[in-house]
């Protein structure tokens, strides 16, 4: 019998090594500190981990043709409408209409009738020919932030209709409020860093464990079909790595404790141009140490900015200018898209649905005693500028 195997080109280690390699990605899934799960090209659910099914709040059957694109009952979009399933980020991602998502909000309704907020990021997996063959999409809940931004948007609304009759009451009020967007920004940062060192310490180890695994098992004498699917199994795995550590650097980057706020806001540009949007940085004078938490308010508030000009600009350039100014740090933002009138800009930044956008950028500069400033024609494009003193 171990002639006859050693003759067809495959042994007992072969499929032990196999299933070993499948026992520890089946493991990978299950750890993982976010939601993951994965569709072929048809977005056929294939593969999803405990995460995914609490969030969605069901266990769909993998492999089942009806269950497509997302495992969740229902989908919606942030201003309360109703999302096919089809015509949810996956399935915009597997039909091409998309080169991938990056933080993404969709609402899942689940089965009981409770709903959860959650975060999107999806990657479209390749085959040889560089056809999309499938996609991975991690997600996370983000429910209670948004009930804090929420929170947020009514105090702000409250203090400002009383700011005639109370002026020394709202300042005080103001601040306080200020205190809480800053107090928010610094919780937000510390749980993505822990999501990122719990990706580092056990998802990005997994993987690397399940390629050495793959290595050994290719080194093996074994049947070609065994071989091919070896194969693909280890370019997924190497894709996975490749999106972990992406994701790893998205959620707390390297660069801003390592290097300070320009290599920071270099390696965003790069990260942004993956959008289709080319970001050149310019650094015009010497830029002195800041405390972390100050450059990562600008660095976050950078980002917000140009991921506005990759959705609303309709353009393919913008440039972020750095320099000291008078005893201040400033950040010109700029392209020359379609830009938008301010007037209609303010009515939308104090609406519920705009979430962390143009107030907050504005609160988080006011609570470190900085501004932000916003010029914008229709047709002419649009400037942002951040300043904040060094003292």
């Amino acid at each position: 019998m171990h002639r006859q195997e050693q003759m067809n080109g495959f042994n007992a280690s072969d499929d032990s090594a196999l299933c070993e390699s499948h026992g520890d990605y089946r493991t990978l899934f299950d750890l993982a500190p976010i939601a993951v799960y994965c569709c072929d090209g048809s977005g056929v659910i294939q593969e999803y981990n405990h995460r995914a099914a609490q969030l969605w709040g069901r266990k769909p059957a993998p492999g089942d043709t009806d269950e497509r694109f997302c495992g969740s009952f229902k989908l919606y979009r942030p201003d309360g409408s109703y999302m096919p399933h089809e015509q949810c980020p996956m399935g915009d991602v597997l039909c091409g209409k998309l080169p991938g998502v990056h933080d993404a909000e969709v609402h899942i309704e689940r089965p009981d009738g409770s709903r959860v907020i959650v975060i999107v990021n999806i990657a479209p997996l390749m085959d040889e020919q560089g056809e999309i063959r499938g996609a991975i999409n991690c997600f996370y809940d983000v429910t209670e932030r948004k009930r804090m931004e929420e929170l947020l948007w009514q105090s702000n609304n409250a203090l400002e209709a009383r700011v005639t009759e109370r002026t020394e009451e709202l300042t005080e009020s103001r601040q306080r409020l200020r205190a809480l967007g800053a107090e928010l920004t610094v919780t937000e940062q510390r749980e993505r860093q822990r999501l990122a060192v719990a990706l580092h310490d056990e998802l990005a180890q997994l993987l690397y464990m399940i390629g050495i695994k793959l290595n050994l098992a290719k080194q093996q004498p074994m049947q070609p079909p065994l071989a091919k699917i070896i194969t693909e199994v280890e370019e997924v795995t190497n894709k996975a790595m490749t999106y972990t550590r992406t994701l790893m650097s998205q959620l707390s980057p390297p660069a801003l404790s390592e290097s300070g706020l320009p290599m920071a806001l270099q390696w965003l540009a790069e990260q942004i141009q993956q959008h289709n949007l080319f970001v050149s940085l310019q650094v015009k004078t010497e830029i002195p140490t800041m405390p972390e938490a100050q450059a990562l308010l600008l660095l976050q508030s950078s980002r917000e900015l140009l991921f506005n000009c990759v959705k609303h600009a309709k353009t393919h350039e913008a440039t972020i200018t750095l320099e000291q100014v008078d005893g201040s740090l400033c950040i010109q933002i700029s392209d020359q898209g379609a830009g938008f009138d301010l007037a209609d800009a303010s009515k939308k930044a104090h609406s519920p649905t705009s979430g962390f956008g143009l107030l907050s950028i504005r609160e988080r500069m006011l609570s470190l005693g900085g501004r932000f400033e916003l010029q914008s024609t229709p047709g002419n494009g649009t400037t942002a500028t951040l300043v904040l003193p060094l003292s």
